[in-house]
């Protein structure tokens, strides 16, 4: 399949929530298993539809989706001004341009707002990733309740 001309991308939606929540917590369970069993259990709660719901109708989020037909691709999520909360997609769709292709929607959103920095917490597994994206470590692997996050930023250029 040629994702890149059968990816489209938009806002979510509340209704996306189920399906958000499916993906966000699927990957976790796989990709970041230096998390406690309290820091995973944490992060679940708070990816769970419900609290997914709330974020999206709170003007303090921007949720991204990407959609293959009626399929969820993938997950983008900006917090207040500048924070990449997060950035998934399917398993299936790894390595295919679904992230890249939600990560330059939020950006050029973001740059039109004048952001000329953003932060991201990634999991150890995302790393690379966001460096392919062009973020940049800027601290030490940290533990913050079980969850552990490596802080990078993204600095915008021109």
């Amino acid at each position: 399949m040629d994702v890149k001309h059968s990816v489209a991308i938009r806002l979510a939606r509340e209704t996306d929530a189920d399906a958000m929540s499916m993906l966000l917590i699927e990957s976790a369970r796989e990709f970041f298993p230096e998390f406690s069993s309290e820091g995973l259990a944490r992060y679940i709660k708070e990816f769970s539809p419900a609290p997914i719901r709330k974020r999206i109708a709170s003007p303090g989020y921007r949720h991204y989706v990407a959609t293959i037909g009626s399929d969820l691709a993938g997950v983008c999520t900006i917090r207040g001004e500048n924070h990449l909360l997060s950035l998934f997609t399917a398993k299936a769709l790894h390595r295919r341009g679904v992230a890249r292709a939600l990560w330059a929607r939020a950006l050029d959103d973001l740059m039109n707002n004048g952001v000329t920095e953003v932060t991201v917490n990634a999991s150890n597994y995302a790393v690379p990733v966001y460096e392919r994206l062009g973020f940049i470590r800027v601290s030490e692997t940290q533990d913050v309740g079980g969850i552990i996050i490596n802080p990078m930023v993204y600095r915008v250029v021109g």
